[in-house]
């Protein structure tokens, strides 16, 4: 017993047309670009081993346009512009590669790599170039660069301290303040720069507080007993000028205190002499080398309160002539002032002068 299948004869035509509609032919266009293709191929993997990268790239690039069916070509161009040192058309080509739907998952990965580390070696040149910045006095542009970097990569807490440190010597006090805020949030007690952070936060919040008004400073800072710090330690002022506003007789009434002052030391020093030559006259020796005048105690006695009175006499002078020196600056119109004041023991008085 035996099966089998018979055709009849009129059916053969139709079988046959239908088969060869299945059957898609290769035009002979796309077979020869493909051998193009091949041979350019082969064309860019000798000039990229002969290090001509440049030129392996604009093959691989013309056998891409060639055979655009292959997307190794594009792979190829994209490692040979890698290997140029041209960044920007080794991404454009990697990411192209990527798009193509028939890559081969081994070369995506590496280029996801590829592409990873691109964009690490911008971010590290970009850092360096703030880096630059920094020491060439464009800090406040540093700071900027340094927080854009910090946006892209918010593991890098010490970008965020560079940006700080930028900041405050550009003199942007207030982002100063918040990135070493956030520095100090993010990074940790224990992070390398931590400590420095906390004592740069302390100098920036000082100097925020100082710009703001005297009278608002005065009200906030209170010492231990409640009262105003500005008033807690300070000393009562006898004589205040401050040149042009209150020149005029408090300037002269400066130079004449001073002219006093002199003319006092004046008087004890000619008086001094005078002790001087009574002295030279008391202290004549005999013959056996004794004083008839004095004793040898009170001839001590005297020299010492000589040496005394000329102390105070050229100190009076001194005193003198630096208090007329202060009013006559005064009066040549700088702008500039002078405080006569209790010193801070508590006794004597005080000369300060500002210019």
């Amino acid at each position: 017993m035996w099966c089998g299948v018979s055709i009849s004869a009129r059916f053969v035509p139709v079988l046959f047309v239908a088969v060869c509609g299945l059957i898609q032919p290769i035009p002979a266009s796309a077979i020869d670009g493909q051998k193009a293709a091949v041979s350019m191929g082969a064309q860019a993997a000798k000039a990229y081993q002969n290090g001509d990268f440049a030129r392996a790239t604009e093959i691989y690039l013309n056998a891409w346009r060639t055979d655009p069916k292959t997307p190794g070509w594009l792979f190829g161009a994209a490692r040979a512009a890698e290997a140029a040192g041209d960044r920007e058309h080794a991404e454009s080509h990697y990411k192209a590669f990527l798009e193509q739907p028939t890559a081969d998952a081994d070369r995506v990965a590496k280029a996801k790599q590829a592409l990873t580390f691109l964009a690490d070696a911008r971010w590290r040149e970009r850092e360096q170039e703030a880096d630059k910045q920094v020491k060439a006095g464009a800090a406040q542009t540093a700071a900027g660069t340094y927080l854009d970097l910090y946006r892209t990569r918010s593991d890098r807490h010490d970008v965020l301290f560079k940006a700080a440190t930028a900041s405050q010597e550009a003199g942007d006090l207030d982002a100063a303040n918040a990135a070493l805020q956030q520095y100090l949030e993010r990074a940790g007690a224990g992070a390398p720069s931590a400590t420095e952070a906390a004592a740069r936060l302390k100098v920036v919040k000082a100097a925020l507080a100082r710009k703001q008004s005297p009278q608002a400073a005065g009200e906030t800072a209170e010492n231990t007993e409640g009262v105003p710090a500005a008033q807690a330690v300070q000393a009562p002022i006898l004589v205040q000028a401050d040149h042009p506003q209150s020149a005029g007789w408090t300037v002269m009434g400066i130079m004449g205190v001073g002219a006093a002052i002199g003319l006092g030391g004046l008087g004890v020093y000619l008086a001094t002499l005078g002790d001087i030559d009574s002295y030279k006259q008391a202290m004549r020796h005999g013959a056996d080398g004794k004083v008839f005048a004095l004793s040898y105690a009170e001839a001590d006695s005297r020299v010492s309160s000589i040496r005394t009175r000329e102390t105070v006499a050229w100190a009076l002078g001194g005193v003198g002539l630096a208090t007329v020196g202060v009013g006559a600056w005064l009066a040549l119109g700088s702008h500039h002032s002078v405080t006569l004041a209790p010193p801070p023991s508590g006794t004597g008085i005080g000369l300060a002068g500002r210019f």
